[in-house]
């Protein structure tokens, strides 16, 4: 309301963007194509636009094909994501899974994260998952039989980090990894910590605080905490 008479040229690069989405959505198509819509944003606008964008989509109820490159936009919008590697479709399912269980080392590294971890159904009851992962164990909700070989995996946000002779508050997170860091990436505001224990490999994100608070480096002992509903699982693929 109010810029009926504004000439389009005036318009801002986020008022543009949300013009344009209103005169696709007014023919009523069966199916949108949006192809990097928000790729000419900055930072905070985009945010705040891909979430307007998942909420004006999602009432709408049209089927849409969404292209991006951001990951964070991804997880705002989608409902099921395709990741494709040289105009191939790599990965390809509900955007929670693909985004924190990934199918190959490419698609990991793609999405800044650790390949997925393999394991072994080892108990199953009242929907939490006990996988062995050699050495260690991952604790999963969800629904699995016992034997079955399947792959698991934790978004970066979904992990804190302790020092082994902190004390850890109380929670209801079950998976408790005690390792070391392997390395440190930074992601703007938050740095990508790798650990890994005596057989899974893992990535935290971490505020720049809590780098300096924890001393963290290369060597360091630390504790990774997650709960068993921020892991991801899905079945592991043969290949035979």
């Amino acid at each position: 309301v109010g810029y009926e008479k504004r000439a389009a040229l005036t318009l801002s690069g986020g008022e543009a963007q949300r013009v344009a989405l209103a005169r696709a959505l007014v023919l009523e198509p069966r199916v949108l194509l949006l192809d990097e819509p928000l790729a000419s944003l900055d930072a905070l606008l985009k945010s705040r636009l891909s979430e307007e964008f998942a909420r004006i989509l999602a009432s709408t109820g049209v089927t849409t094909v969404y292209v991006t490159h951001d990951h964070n936009e991804a997880l705002v919008v989608a409902d099921r994501v395709a990741i494709m590697n040289d105009g191939r479709v790599v990965s390809e399912g509900p955007v929670d899974q693909v985004m924190s269980v990934p199918g190959d080392e490419w698609t990991a590294r793609f999405l800044g994260v650790e390949p997925s971890i393999e394991g072994i159904v080892k108990a199953s009851e009242d929907g939490l998952i006990t996988v062995a992962c050699g050495a260690d164990e991952v604790f999963v909700v969800g629904e699995a039989a016992p034997g079955d070989h399947v792959l698991v995996g934790v978004r970066p946000e979904d992990v804190m980090l302790f020092a082994p002779a902190e004390e850890m508050p109380l929670s209801s997170a079950r998976n408790h990894l005690a390792g070391h860091v392997v390395s440190l990436s930074p992601r703007g505001a938050t740095w990508h910590v790798t650990v890994a224990s005596d057989s899974v490999r893992i990535v935290a994100s971490v505020s720049r605080a809590s780098l300096r608070d924890l001393e963290l480096a290369e060597g360091a002992s630390v504790t990774a905490v997650f709960k068993a509903t921020a892991v991801r699982m899905r079945p592991a693929v043969s290949s035979a």
